[in-house]
């Protein structure tokens, strides 16, 4: 699909500083550039909106696994003359118009291209900055001095259809862009629809709530800032909100995921929702009171944490004094035996002196009467 951007209402883009600087220079420079991100960030906004501020035509290619080569660099088709007969003439394809009035171009999800598509822009994006047309006549096409190559894809491990670009193909790209949503979404909604900023902040706080659910891998829905607009513009055409939420939003939701997403706006927009905790079911109007809940859970199993690491420690304190105890108690008992065992051992010598005494005074003939009471005297 094909369309010219310029004839696309305009809106005040809010540009980070990185982004706008790369884009304008890159611009300037003559560069190609691929901007990467989630859908509906404004990846084509962006470029748009400094087309039309230097009055450039933008022309926008959604590419698809069916886009053919010959849809952007051309082919022969037959044409009946007036006469009745028919001619072959050659049309030229959108990159090749873009090329030759100096429009810029942009290839939307150029990682859904096939690969004849990429292998045609090797020689567009190279120093060489030309299209041989083999299908014509051979001739070279090279870009009007205001000419730029614009191209754009989503994430390839989320989106189907997509893939990874060739590395030959990436390098050719002097400057890649990662586009994330905007901080200042909420003023782009009221900007964009005349939103109140408060209903506004609610929807861009359940969207961010929804992403970060999503990079937690909870969730694959992105809640793109595209969604969010479509979902504010019906609200203020007079749609409930709960129809607005089901239309623009909800019925894009895989059914397995519907719910908790259902039940992320709900909070926002103030319904009663119910959650299960671990005293039963609690009824909550917003998410503040469950971040209220969940901060004082969290308080509690720190308290508990600190108890039982209080614990712990009188434990292991009572085990070393325990253990101190048997230590010493045992050295104890090993020095009263030791005592016991040198008591032992003397008393074993005396006994063997008083024998060898008795032995030697027997011998010299000393009456056994007096030799007891040598041996009885203390």
């Amino acid at each position: 699909m094909t369309t010219n951007e310029n004839k696309v209402k305009s809106y005040k883009m809010h540009y980070d500083i990185l982004t706008k600087f790369a884009l304008e220079n890159s611009i300037k420079l003559d560069y190609p550039v691929l901007l990467v991100g989630e859908t509906g960030v404004g990846k084509t906004s962006f470029i748009r909106d400094i087309a039309n501020q230097r009055g450039i035509e933008l022309i926008r290619l959604n590419l698809t696994g069916q886009t053919g080569v010959d849809e952007i660099l051309g082919k022969y088709i037959v044409r009946a003359n007036s006469d009745g007969s028919n001619e072959m003439y050659w049309m030229n394809g959108l990159l090749i118009e873009a090329m030759i009035k100096g429009h810029w171009i942009v290839f939307d999800e150029i990682n859904m291209a096939l690969p004849e598509i990429l292998s045609a822009l090797h020689s567009l994006l190279d120093d060489d900055k030309k299209v041989v047309l083999k299908e014509k006549d051979g001739s070279i096409i090279r870009p009007h001095q205001r000419f730029r190559f614009f191209a754009t894809m989503n994430p390839t491990d989320e989106y189907v259809g997509t893939k990874e670009l060739n590395k030959a193909f990436l390098s050719r790209f002097p400057v890649v862009l990662n586009i994330d949503y905007s901080k200042e979404e909420s003023d782009i909604i009221c900007e964009r629809t005349g939103m109140e900023k408060n209903d506004a902040d609610k929807l861009i706080l359940a969207a961010r709530t929804i992403r970060e659910c999503k990079n937690k891998e909870e969730l694959t829905y992105p809640c793109s800032t595209r969604d969010l607009l479509y979902c504010a513009e019906l609200i203020m055409n007079n749609f409930k909100v709960s129809d607005a939420l089901e239309l623009a939003i909800f019925n894009k939701v895989d059914n397995g995921e519907r719910e908790n997403v259902k039940k992320i706006f709900e909070l926002v927009t103030g319904e009663n929702i119910k959650i299960e905790t671990a005293k039963g079911v609690k009824s909550f109007n917003n998410l503040e009171d469950i971040k209220k809940m969940i901060d004082e859970t969290d308080k509690k199993e720190m308290r508990m944490k600190d108890e039982k690491r209080l614990i712990k420690d009188s434990l292991n304190k009572i085990k070393k004094e325990v253990t101190d105890y048997k230590t010493k108690t045992q050295k104890n008992e090993d020095k009263l035996k030791q005592k016991v065992a040198d008591l032992q051992a003397n008393i074993k010598g005396a006994d063997i002196i008083k024998n060898n005494v008795t032995g030697l005074l027997t011998k010299c003939k000393i009456p056994k009467k007096d030799i007891n009471k040598l041996f009885s005297k203390k």
